[in-house]
């Protein structure tokens, strides 16, 4: 039987287009930038026609932006499961670290320029990355109310704000100095990224 007509065989090779356009998304995202990279590009490197990118997908902006929702979700999780004797800055970072492990080309989007854009994408991007923010927030706000219970509220909220605003700060500036790096086509070793948060993160930890 053709694929024409077998129905199990077409919702298949659907799955593998959409596979293989957002996985060529991903990887042009996290090497050039989302705003440097054109459909075209993506259906290149997809090795399909440019108007079946649109098939699948409504815009450049609708392949990036579930991904954003996953890789924050991921974060999240990671940072509520670390171990509770953990310092708070020391626990994001190994979530980051861990994410970045799983997911490499999907923490670029951290990396994203948040301008003001034609399309609404930025002020999406934006609205993620605070929400992001929040849920880390609260996510300290816990681990640190479990370590001293008898905290002062208030404190304890501007504290956890200031550390995962922090966090998130310092996972940007890292990205995109490794984005600038590899667009300098340098070659870099296996597990650079891990150690420049790391490096980062030390330097906020340091006082700055």
């Amino acid at each position: 039987m053709s694929v024409g007509n077998d129905p199990g065989a077409r919702e298949r090779k659907k799955a593998q287009t959409r596979s293989a356009i957002q996985e060529a998304a991903r990887t042009l995202f996290a090497e050039q930038g989302f705003a440097a990279t054109t459909v075209a590009q993506i259906a290149d490197a997809a090795d399909i026609a440019e108007r079946t990118v649109f098939r699948y997908f409504e815009s450049k902006d609708a392949l990036l932006l579930p991904d954003v929702h996953e890789l924050f979700e991921s974060l999240t999780r990671q940072a509520c499961a670390r171990p509770p004797q953990e310092p708070p800055l020391t626990a994001l970072l190994e979530s980051l670290i861990a994410v970045a492990a799983g997911q490499p080309s999907a923490l670029a989007v951290l990396a994203q320029r948040l301008d003001p854009a034609p399309r609404p994408f930025g002020g999406q991007l934006g609205g993620a990355i605070r929400g992001l923010e929040s849920e880390l927030t609260e996510a300290v706000r816990e681990r640190l109310a479990a370590a001293d219970p008898s905290a002062d509220n208030s404190a304890l909220n501007l504290r956890a704000a200031v550390i995962a605003g922090v966090a998130v700060a310092t996972a940007r500036a890292t990205l995109r100095t490794f984005r600038a790096r590899r667009e300098r086509a340098e070659d870099l070793p296996l597990g650079e990224l891990e150690r420049m948060l790391r490096e980062a993160f030390a330097v906020v930890q340091g006082g700055c």
